[in-house]
């Protein structure tokens, strides 16, 4: 998506090369990800849209409404943080689950299928010199990303069962 949003920013500054740059580059990890989708595409009880593989981007760990602090949790936190600190990240959850405190992880879910049509259409559009529509293109990419929220002890594994 990073490829996406650089080269939406390229056709807004002007710079038509560099956005047909981001978006070759993105069209080429669509593909990438398209043959190995069992491996990163989540098993989500209902897509939004059928038929449909959901890639997460962007994953973001965060507590659960209603959190107050006291001591024993602070420890907890202090812990967690020095397992995210190692890289740690299933280490960090379950101390802070030991700590009572409820913690979900939010992450943007992109349609693989839809990004694919959506880059090759701008691919095409850019190189036709048709840059505003080729914009068009990228955002409606951006506009079918859905975000999901799971409880940590709750997320969907991948179609590969990782």
């Amino acid at each position: 998506m990073q490829n996406v949003r650089g080269a939406r920013l390229a056709i807004f500054n002007g710079i038509p090369d560099k956005a047909q740059v981001y978006t070759d580059a993105a069209a080429t990890r669509v593909v990438a990800a398209l043959k190995d989708v069992d491996k990163y595409a989540l098993d989500i009880k209902k897509p939004v849209q059928e038929g449909e593989e959901y890639v997460p981007m962007h994953a973001s760990l965060g507590i659960v409404e209603g959190f107050v602090p006291d001591e024993t949790k602070m420890k907890h936190i202090a812990k967690a943080n020095e397992h995210l600190h190692k890289g740690e990240t299933k280490k960090a959850v379950e101390v802070l689950k030991l700590g009572a405190i409820d913690v979900a992880l939010s992450t943007e879910l992109v349609p693989l299928k839809s990004a694919k049509s959506h880059i090759d259409e701008a691919v095409r559009l850019i190189g036709d010199g048709k840059y505003y529509e080729a914009n068009l293109a990228l955002k409606a990419l951006e506009d079918a990303v859905v975000i999901e929220t799971f409880a940590v002890d709750a997320i969907p594994k991948t179609k590969a069962g990782s």
